[in-house]
């Protein structure tokens, strides 16, 4: 079994050989998977920094000096943009 990275780095010359074993192999879905799941680690990383953020007292929503009875996620939401409108859900 071959290593997703030495498949991803040598592709052109794996596919090379597998073809003799195999003429019909296909490795797009391969590079759309290892594509896809490098976007996926990307985006886990950027929300573990930002929860590092949170976490800290670094993001500009939380406020120090207070008391933190619950309002910890309130706070949290400032540094996480709503998907639809490109910022903090706001409460009533």
């Amino acid at each position: 079994m071959l290593d997703h990275r030495f498949l991803r780095e040598n592709l052109d010359e794996c596919a090379r050989r597998l073809k003799i074993r195999d003429p019909e192999i296909d490795l797009t879905p391969f590079t759309e998977m290892d594509q896809k799941r490098r976007d996926l680690l990307q985006e886990e990383e950027t929300l573990k920094q930002k929860r590092n953020q949170v976490s800290q007292g670094n993001c500009p929503g939380k406020k120090r000096g207070k008391k933190r009875r619950g309002t910890n996620i309130r706070n949290a939401k400032s540094c996480f943009p709503n998907k639809r409108t490109g910022r903090g859900k706001k409460r009533r």
